[in-house]
């Protein structure tokens, strides 16, 4: 068993703090807006995605930034990454339940806008990339959509990078870090540090979830992988069984397990390169879970094959 990464306990009081602003935020606001809140927070916790919670401030410490100046600039970014979120599950639903929240994500957004505005002024580099990270995002979803969604098609691993930055937006928990700190620099490498342990997310996350992405026709990196990799060629979709036996007798995890610790490695390069102990150690982190998964996955699949 892996062990927890303390990157998330060490910084727990300031994720517990932004917590409470954001919550507060969403309770001030006039109503309807603020019951939409209170559905937002009751359907989730304070934050989905806990890792841009903390990103911040494991930059932060590269660069020994105050407190107060890292948790200022944390709090837009939580609110950029939740805006993108509610956005995704909007896409993804067909009861219609996430789209009443619609106008909540929009002031979201605003607010995030209003927060960047008083640290960046309106020369600052960082609207660049704020356009760059937007853009990033809006290519990546709607490229997945059109091109995988409900057909299977083959993938190319540089597509990985593409998939990845559908959370392009968590950059904003990094980059403005940096900027504020002096070192634009460190833009680029800590950039590819998010779209890298992004390929690894992603590729986790659609271990958990084949079964549900089948169903869907949402196919993968993953599903893909395993169901060409079996040969299946029919129009149709194939049936989970098969899916299950291409899992058993084809590599295709294996390989797929294998680039997801690559990109775990190249994302502790780019840590070692901007010297962020954080950085490095969650990478540690993200390599030591793909192990685990490989040696698991191992030992089921020799117990399963001696049987049949």
């Amino acid at each position: 068993m892996v062990a927890e990464f303390i990157g998330y306990s060490d910084f727990k009081e300031d994720s517990d703090w932004l917590g409470a602003k954001f919550r507060e935020y969403a309770q001030n606001l006039p109503s309807p807006l603020s019951d939409l809140g209170k559905e937002f927070f009751h359907r989730l916790p304070w934050h989905p995605c806990p890792y841009t919670v903390v990103l911040p401030f494991w930059v932060g410490d590269i660069y020994d930034l105050p407190r107060d100046v890292i948790r200022s600039v944390a709090l837009p970014g939580c609110l950029a990454s939740y805006y993108v979120f509610l956005q995704d599950r909007i896409m993804d639903e067909s009861s219609g339940d996430w789209k009443k929240l619609s106008p909540f994500g929009i002031v979201l957004f605003t607010e995030m806008m209003r927060q960047y505005q008083e640290l960046f002024p309106a020369d600052s580099p960082f609207w660049n990339y704020l356009e760059q990270y937007i853009t990033e995002w809006t290519q990546s979803i709607s490229w997945e959509e059109s091109s995988h969604w409900g057909k299977l098609r083959d993938y190319r691993e540089e597509d990985l990078l593409l998939i990845a930055r559908k959370a392009a937006v968590s950059k904003l928990s990094a980059i403005p870090v940096a900027l504020l700190a002096g070192h634009e620099e460190a833009v680029e490498p800590l950039a590819q540090f998010v779209d890298y342990t992004q390929v690894v997310f992603d590729l986790i996350d659609q271990l958990q979830d084949w079964r549900d992405d089948l169903q869907a026709q949402h196919y993968g990196y993953l599903l893909t992988k395993v169901i060409l990799r079996a040969g299946w060629s029919d129009s149709t979709p194939p049936p989970e069984d098969f899916v299950l036996r291409a899992f058993l007798f084809t590599d295709a995890l294996e390989s797929v397990l294998h680039t997801a610790k690559k990109y775990a490695r190249l994302a502790r390069d780019r840590g070692v390169r901007l010297k962020g102990r954080y950085l490095i150690g969650y990478a540690d982190h993200l390599i030591q879970c793909c192990e685990e998964l490989s040696n698991r996955w191992k030992s089921e699949k020799e117990k399963v094959l001696r049987v049949l």
